[in-house]
């Protein structure tokens, strides 16, 4: 029987300047630049090499994320294979939806 995965939050986030858009695996938000430079190297550290943040205006915090998908169902295979490990513990999906993002 397989393991039941739980739900995994996704939360629109609009109004980001200078962020391409897409599906980002939020592991933490923190007020403190301190402590998201903490979990930014942690997270390098255990593998996740494009770990970074941005700064969500709407609610005056940075979110750290471990990656950045172009699609929900891979930001939801990204939260699931890394379920059981603690830094993911809190991890949800934000969905970046910007008009003016950076263009690769």
């Amino acid at each position: 029987q397989p393991a039941k995965v739980k739900a995994i939050k996704v939360e629109k986030v609009e109004g980001i300047k200078d962020l391409k858009s897409g599906y980002y695996v939020v592991v933490g938000n923190f007020q403190d630049a301190v402590e998201r430079d903490a979990l930014i190297r942690k997270l390098t550290d255990s593998g996740s090499l494009d770990a970074n943040f941005f700064y969500n205006m709407n609610i005056l915090s940075y979110y750290v994320f471990s990656k950045m998908a172009s699609t929900k169902e891979e930001a939801q295979y990204e939260c699931i294979q890394k379920e059981g490990n603690p830094l993911f513990g809190k991890s949800f999906i934000a969905n970046v939806v910007s008009d003016n993002s950076i263009k690769e």
